[in-house]
């Protein structure tokens, strides 16, 4: 388990520099500060999504139990 998630830190960190740079691209648009909570909210619910998503496989594959 401490394995899955060392490799789990380590991926999505792999990944997160160009999500820095779309990052850094949105608040370089934004325009008022609603535009600031829109981008952490997105960001925000994008990450558990994909996190959700993933656990859910993974818990799959250790049970046998595909939906």
């Amino acid at each position: 388990m401490i394995q899955n998630v060392v490799t789990s830190i380590i991926l999505y960190s792999g990944t997160a520099v160009d999500l820095l740079i779309i990052l850094m691209l949105f608040f370089a648009k934004r325009k008022s500060r609603k535009d600031i909570i829109n981008i952490y909210l997105g960001q925000f619910l994008g990450s558990v999504s994909l996190i959700s998503v993933s656990y859910t496989h993974l818990r799959a594959h250790e049970t046998d139990s595909y939906i």
